[in-house]
Order: structure tokens, then sequence, then C-alpha cells
């Protein structure tokens, strides 16, 4: 066998992993089980900056074009603090590679809520360990 038939035949077996791979990721992400570890997985992550108990009742989407939660609430000493009904994502996994890739993010029916116990508005920024919340990034409806 000729050393150009042997380096077509490797390349073809590369491409053919690479192809494979991409699409077991795509259909994996798909799966329930995924999403309910993603679920899971933030909600543990969101433990370290939280000052609070995070929950979110549901993610749906594509990892590769955009994501939507639904049902997150943030309570603090059994109280809730922030909950939204559904926020959503719009992004292409493509245009990341550019700095001109933005996501778009969309929130739809979206309630924040943000107030003390005895009634008196929240300092967002009281919520999260690292970092503050910036004037008019986030807004009540």
């Amino acid at each position: 066998m000729s050393v150009g038939r042997k380096f077509l035949q490797v390349v073809a077996f590369v491409c053919t992993l690479i192809v494979g791979v991409a699409s077991m990721a795509i259909i994996v992400t798909q799966t329930t089980w995924f999403k309910e570890w993603l679920r899971g997985f933030i909600i543990k992550q969101a433990d370290d900056y939280v000052n609070g108990r995070l929950t979110i009742g549901r993610i749906d989407g594509n990892l590769f074009f955009g994501v939507e939660a639904e049902d997150i609430d943030i309570t603090q000493n059994g109280q809730p603090v922030i909950s939204l009904k559904d926020v959503g994502i719009d992004y292409s996994f493509l245009t990341f590679r550019h700095a001109e890739g933005k996501p778009d993010g969309e929130g739809r029916s979206t309630r924040l809520s943000a107030f003390h116990g005895n009634g008196s508005p929240m300092q967002l920024g009281e919520q999260f360990h690292h970092g503050e919340a910036k004037p008019g990034a986030f807004e009540s409806t």
C-alpha cells in the first residue's frame, strides 16, 4: 500500500471520529438525563456565589444554539428573594469564535422580586458573594 493511500485512510478515520464525537455530543445534550445533570450542576455551582438557595424548575433548549430556564427562584431563610418565570438566551457556538459574537438574552413574562422581609427594596448586590449589581442591570416588571 502506498504512503499516500495510507495517509488518506488515516485522515478519513480521524474525520470520521470527529464527526462521530460531535454527533454524540449533540445527541447527549438533548436528553432529559443531561438537562437534569446540568440543572443540578448549575445549582451546586451557585452555592459558592449566591447568599441563599437557588432552584431551577426546568432547563430546555440546545446548548449549541440557545438555552431556556423556567421557574428560577432564589430564597433566603425560606423567603423568596428573586423569582424568574422564564429566561432564555439565544446564541450560536459558531459565533463565539469571533469578537462580534454576542448572545441575545430574552426574558418572557419575567417577574423579578427583590425585597427584604419587611417590604423594603433589596440591593441585588447583596445576593452575590462576588461582584455587585450594576445600576439598571436588573429591572422589575
